[in-house]
């Protein structure tokens, strides 16, 4: 095994994966470090991703029902599509939530089995540029995605356009007023927050439905660059001993067999969830 100053990148590779998914409650049920707090804690928090997610839907429904104009209804089309397929993408993570588990326990493991520095270096450098992506990915989600909530219903152009001169004072998505009163302070207010507070939870599960595929592929380049590199020193060194020969083919076979299983493992998982 390697070194004690490695363990710290072995221990933080699934840093990311547990912040996203652990504000989205999802992630005690995709590792198994977790605790019976930690799961009942996920479990409250999902229901209050879930229900978030049921305060736009179910209004958006009834109102688009409810609506005469057809251009308004195409306006609103684009932020509440983009809620109903977030609410589709957090179903299927939670659906695949023992496959992704599965995968995530493969990751760790992989990366207790290092057994050199070349290997180690090798993965580490496939785990950062994961991590990058993943940073560029949700820090352009994140400013772009909220910008838009907070500015989307005042900006020119936008749905405040279909309505000219009128004094109705407008929201990211439609709601309709046969519970309360949208345009009453402070129900605006409260509504024009929760919007915002929904935007980001939308931001966070299409940053952790990308960021699922970036650790998995990158795991994967550093797998297969790991296998190439087991190949290269089997043909670089004189071995004289048949069964360290055979050990090695043993040990390249069995990882390329891994790694095969691991693609199909990675493809039955996202193929739910980038559909939507």
């Amino acid at each position: 095994m390697i070194a004690m100053n490695t363990f710290k990148s072995k221990v933080e590779v699934t840093k990311q994966t547990r912040y996203i998914f652990s504000i989205l409650g999802i992630w005690p049920m995709m590792t198994n470090n977790t605790t019976i707090i930690k799961k009942r804690v996920s479990a409250v928090m999902r229901l209050v991703c879930q229900s978030l997610l049921a305060f736009i839907i179910i209004p958006g429904l009834i109102q688009f029902y409810l609506l005469e104009n057809l251009e308004i209804k195409l306006a609103y089309v684009a932020p509440f599509g983009i809620v109903i397929a977030c609410a589709f993408k957090f179903t299927a993570i939670v659906n695949r939530r023992k496959e992704i588990k599965k995968c995530v326990t493969q990751i760790e493991q992989d990366w207790r089995e290092i057994s050199n520095e070349n290997e180690n270096a090798v993965m580490l450098d496939n785990f950062k540029k994961g991590e990058r992506i993943t940073t560029v990915c949700a820090s352009v989600m994140y400013y772009g995605g909220i910008s838009h909530q907070i500015m989307m219903p005042f900006l020119p152009g936008s749905i405040a356009s279909i309505f000219d001169n009128t004094t109705k004072r407008l929201l990211v998505y439609p709601t309709n007023d046969m519970m309360f009163n949208s345009q009453i302070t402070p129900v605006y207010e409260i509504l024009y927050i929760t919007h915002i507070v929904i935007g980001i939870l939308i931001c966070t599960i299409l940053v952790g439905s990308c960021h699922l595929a970036i650790l998995f592929i990158c795991h994967i380049l550093g797998q297969n660059q790991t296998m190439i590199l087991k190949l290269a020193n089997l043909t670089d060194e004189q071995v004289d001993d048949e069964r360290k020969v055979n050990q090695r083919f043993t040990e390249i076979i069995h990882l390329h067999h891994k790694i095969l299983e691991y693609v199909v493992d990675w493809f039955a998982i996202y193929k739910y969830i980038k559909y939507f």
